[in-house]
């Protein structure tokens, strides 16, 4: 079971990244309440899927990106959870879209949710207290309505604290 107040995780992890302008802001809000609230900064991304293992994740990834055609997501209300990797996020809008790319994955990677998806963008890590959480949802500025669209999966390999998280691959969806 995963900790969900820890600050590592592990195996591989398939995100679906913002790109261009929206990507440069979303990264700009996230190093600015890093740096201000003592949290890791991270690229701002959507997780299809998490903790995943396996000597072929690349192989599997292209596989689920080669499946998968293009799609759109829409930034909808901020938010967060008592968890170290949901503290403070960006609710994304549940399109079919999504929810078909993220129960392929799990098909693909014989993965079974433990809980809903959630598709989110996270934009501070930590476990920090309910009054910060509320303040930040009441005080940060963001794109929202902004629409993201996924055209690539990019895999991660996530094997502890977000410092050592690495990008390992980059797949075009329908290719």
């Amino acid at each position: 079971m995963f900790d969900t107040r820890s600050s590592e995780t592990t195996g591989y992890h398939i995100f679906l990244e913002p790109s261009g302008e929206l990507g440069r802001e979303l990264q700009t809000v996230v190093n600015e309440l890093a740096e201000t609230h003592g949290g890791p900064s991270f690229p701002p991304h959507v997780t299809l899927l998490a903790r995943v293992e396996g000597a072929d994740v690349h192989e599997r990834t292209q596989a689920l990106a080669t499946s998968l055609e293009p799609f759109s997501l829409t930034l909808g209300p901020l938010d967060g959870e008592d968890e170290y990797f949901r503290a403070f996020y960006i609710r994304m809008e549940e399109t079919a879209a999504v929810v078909a790319a993220h129960e392929k994955a799990n098909a693909l990677f014989g993965v079974e949710d433990a809980r809903p998806y959630l598709p989110h963008i996270s934009l501070l890590y930590g476990n920090i207290p309910d009054v910060l959480r509320e303040k930040l949802i009441a005080e940060t500025r963001y794109p929202k309505g902004t629409v993201l669209e996924v055209s690539r999966l990019h895999l991660y390999e996530t094997q502890g604290a977000t410092a050592s998280w690495r990008k390992v691959g980059e797949f075009m969806l329908g290719a």
